[in-house]
């Protein structure tokens, strides 16, 4: 969350799963994976080996944090209609990628 930067997560709707925030994982299962490269916009969701208990939606979580630390709104994408999945690699990747540009964005938290 430096930088001014939103926290980004990821949740699985079925049971309401924080897969993860920011680039740190909350599962065991080591077929998610986050892709991120450092001062891009898009934050991937990654399914390796997708089987079916893995469908359902996906939701995008962009949470703004004024300067005191508490969230202030909270920007929800369902991702279920996003999915890429590629067939000779059984994977299954979900972009979400932001509307303001990093760092792009000056506004009251960069004057307080």
């Amino acid at each position: 969350m430096s930088n001014g930067q939103n926290q980004i997560s990821w949740i699985r709707r079925r049971d309401w799963h924080i897969l993860s925030s920011g680039a740190q994982m909350y599962t065991n299962d080591e077929r998610f994976a986050i892709l991120h490269t450092p001062g891009s916009n898009t934050w991937t969701l990654q399914i390796k080996f997708v089987q079916r208990r893995d469908h359902g939606t996906y939701e995008c979580q962009e949470n703004d944090v004024q300067h005191d630390g508490h969230e202030i709104a909270s920007l929800y994408q369902p991702c279920d209609l996003f999915i890429f999945h590629h067939p000779e690699t059984n994977m299954a990747v979900f972009p979400f990628t932001r509307k303001n540009p990093v760092g792009g964005n000056k506004g009251e938290r960069e004057r307080a």
